[in-house]
């Protein structure tokens, strides 16, 4: 099983036939670059739930329900484990299906020299509006098809807007790159790029996850789809040294120009003041006398 196949018809699927929950989708994804890694992506592997619920974040029964929904699709294939002895296993589903050309000089109407999902029709390809793009790609070239040619990104301009919108420092290094060309050998855009930074800085700048705002966690293969597709919160109003500025109302005695609102005395309020005052007067006269 090819992983970037696996990776393209697993998208073409989401686009046009399932409708996953950000959970499954995770799961899905963790479960596939997991398989890659450990070099058993056309076998079957055990993974002991808690380790997964870890490199997921999902809770013990989101992890159950996520895995339940991906064996009903028939994405994958799950063997229960033993408890304290074995480990539950896994297997992914082949989702593509591989196209040779046949013998002779006519092919068969039915013949499609493509990857192709089941049940789904090749998309086409469309073109990209955004910063990361130079003028220079939207020329054709003859040699190679725009369909799997890699997107052209102007990594200058990419790391200048990452920088923009985290405050950071980030650089143009090859290990930076490297990153952002892997996604877009999965089938990712260059709009997906941005998309992805917009919605991270947006939803962790102010909060405990501003720390973990850099290429490595944006770009990382397992969760980058996620944040193209998640929907940010709105960003706390940021200070010079990056942490959320504290907003409090000002009271209106604070106010310029402000003046206490007058208050009528009730009669009971003006007997009380006049028997404070006569009492005063008469310590006042007592004193006199003393004196």
């Amino acid at each position: 099983m090819d992983y970037f196949k696996q990776r393209r018809a697993y998208r073409k699927l989401l686009t046009e036939e399932l409708s996953l929950s950000l959970g499954q989708n995770v799961l899905y994804r963790e479960l596939l670059d997991y398989a890659n890694d450990e070099g058993k992506i056309d076998e079957q592997f055990k993974l002991r739930n808690s380790v997964l619920a870890s490199r997921t974040s999902l809770t013990e029964q989101g992890l159950s329900q996520a895995r339940n929904r991906l064996v009903q699709e028939h994405l994958i294939e799950y063997t229960p484990g033993k408890k304290d002895k074995t480990a539950p296993a896994y297997k992914l589903v082949k989702l593509y299906k591989e196209f040779t050309k046949p013998l002779g000089n006519s092919l068969p109407a039915s013949y499609k020299p493509v990857d192709q999902v089941v049940g789904s029709s090749v998309g086409q390809v469309v073109e990209h509006s955004t910063l990361l793009l130079p003028d220079k790609d939207k020329t054709k070239d003859k040699n190679h098809s725009p369909a799997s040619a890699e997107p052209h990104v102007d990594f200058d301009k990419l790391f200048e807007y990452l920088n923009e919108k985290s405050g950071k420092h980030f650089k143009n290094t090859a290990t930076n790159r490297k990153l952002v060309h892997e996604r877009l050998r999965e089938g990712f855009t260059p709009k997906d790029i941005q998309t992805a930074i917009d919605n991270v800085t947006a939803g962790w700048l102010g909060t405990d996850m501003e720390q973990y705002i850099r290429p490595s966690t944006i770009f990382r293969a397992s969760k980058f789809e996620g944040y193209v597709n998640s929907v940010p919160r709105v960003a706390k109003p940021q200070q010079s040294g990056g942490k959320p500025q504290r907003q409090e109302a000002t009271p209106d005695w604070m106010k310029p120009g402000y003046k206490a609102p007058k208050q009528e005395a009730t009669d009971d309020q003006k007997k009380e003041l006049a028997e404070n005052l006569a009492a005063l007067e008469e310590l006042r006269k007592q004193k006199e006398k003393a004196e």
